[in-house]
C-alpha cells in the first residue's frame, strides 16, 4: 500500500473499532458493487464506475487534455449511474461522510443525501500544488492543475472539518481557497505498530549494514530513489542501500552494486527489522511522509532532509537526524 492508503486504512480501522464505519472507494473498472473484509472490524466496498465513459463525460473531460488517470476519472465518474446509485445509498445510511483525498467529490457534491451530513475532508496532500509542479506538457499541466484546484476548492469550502497534515498545508488551504483556518485541524496520520511489536522480541533477525528507503511510485519518491542510486550510494559505498516500493521501478537499470531495488515487499516490517537505518531524502511534495511514521514505529534511526521532516513535531522530531542531502552519507555512517 502507498502511504496514503496506509493512513486511510489505519483511520478507518480505528473508527470501526468503536463506531459503525464503512470504507468505500470508487473503481473505474468495476461493473458491480462488491464487499471485501480488510480487517476484523472493517469492510471495503468497491463502487462500480466502469460505465463512466459516456460521450458527454468525454466531452467534459477529454482524454487529450487530461492524461492524468485520477483527474480524468474524477471528472467523469458522475456519468456512471450505478456508481451514483451506490453513493446515494451509502451517504443516506451514514451520519458522517469522510472524503479521503478529493477525487470522489465531483460525483458526490450535488447529491441531495449529502446536504444534512457532517462532511470531513481528510487531506493527504495539496493536490493541485503537486499537479502544478508535474512534468506534464504545459497544456495538460495547466488543465490538470486548474481541475484539481477547483475540485479541492469545492470540497474545502463545503467541509465542516478539514484534517491537514501540516501547518503549512493548513495555511495554504486558507489562503488559496478562503477557508476559515479554525476548521482545519493538523496532526499525524495513523500508523499500526502491531507488526513491529511482534518482531521486537525476535532475536533471530540479524541487522544488516543497510540504509532503507520506502516509497510508492509518486514523483517526489521517484526523484529521491534516483538520487539514492545515483549519488548517495557512490558517496557511501560501504553501505548497502535498499529501495523498497514501486518507486524502485523509476530507477535506471543496473544501479551500483551496493543498491538493491526491492520493489514491492510483502513483509515491510521484517525488512525494517533487518535494516540499521532509514533515510528520507525527500525535497518536494506536500503533506506528511507516512514512511516517517513507519520508520519511527519500527524503532529505526532516521536521516531526513528538513523538508522530509515536515509535520513532525515534539519528541518525535528529536529522534530524527535532520540534515542537507550532502551530509547524508556521513550521517548514515555515524549511525
Amino acid at each position: 500500500r502507498s502511504g496514503g492508503q496506509q493512513a486511510v486504512l489505519q483511520m478507518c480501522d480505528g473508527l470501526a473499532r468503536h463506531h459503525s464505519c464503512t470504507y468505500a472507494y470508487l473503481s473505474e473498472y468495476a461493473e458491480v458493487e462488491s464487499i471485501t473484509p480488510i480487517t476484523p472490524f472493517l469492510n471495503a466496498i468497491e463502487l462500480p464506475g466502469k460505465h463512466h465513459r459516456t460521450w458527454r463525460s468525454r466531452l467534459l473531460a477529454p482524454g487529450f487534455l487530461y492524461t492524468d488517470r485520477i483527474t480524468k476519472f474524477s471528472l467523469r465518474a458522475h456519468a456512471s449511474r450505478d456508481l451514483i446509485a451506490s453513493l446515494r445509498r451509502l451517504i443516506a445510511e451514514h451520519d458522517v461522510i469522510i472524503f479521503s483525498h478529493p477525487w470522489a467529490w465531483p460525483a458526490a457534491r450535488t447529491l441531495p443525501e449529502l446536504e444534512d451530513k457532517l462532511v470531513i475532508y481528510d487531506s493527504h496532500n495539496i493536490e493541485f500544488h503537486i499537479a502544478r509542479r508535474s512534468d506534464l506538457p504545459w497544456l495538460e499541466r495547466h488543465a490538470t492543475t486548474l481541475a484539481q484546484s477547483e475540485i479541492e476548492r469545492g470540497l474545502c469550502q463545503r467541509a465542516d472539518l478539514i484534517l491537514a497534515c501540516t501547518i503549512e498545508d493548513r495555511d495554504a488551504y486558507a489562503k488559496a481557497f478562503q477557508v476559515d483556518p479554525r476548521k482545519i485541524h493538523t496532526g499525524f496520520k495513523g500508523v499500526s505498530c502491531d507488526a513491529h511489536v511482534r518482531l521486537a522480541g525476535d532475536d533471530t533477525v540479524e541487522r544488516e549494514r543497510s540504509a532503507l528507503f520506502v516509497g510508492s511510485a509518486w514523483s517526489p519518491n521517484n526523484l529521491a530513489a534516483q538520487m539514492i542510486a545515483h549519488d548517495l550510494a557512490s558517496a557511501q559505498p560501504s553501505v548497502n542501500w535498499l529501495i523498497a516500493g514501486t518507486c524502485a521501478k523509476h530507477v535506471a537499470p543496473q544501479p551500483p552494486d551496493n543498491v538493491q531495488l526491492m520493489g514491492f515487499v510483502d513483509d515491510l516490517a521484517m525488512l525494517m527489522r533487518r535494516s540499521l537505518v532509514a533515510v528520507n531524502p525527500i525535497t518536494t511534495g506536500t503533506g506528511i511522509n507516512m514512511k516517517m511514521m513507519e520508520y519511527l514505529a519500527a524503532g529505526l534511526p532516521v536521516v531526513t532532509t528538513p523538508f522530509g521532516a515536515r509535520g513532525i513535531t515534539g519528541p518525535a522530531r528529536e529522534a530524527l537526524v535532520i540534515c542537507d542531502l550532502k551530509e547524508f552519507p556521513q550521517a548514515v555512517e555515524q549511525l
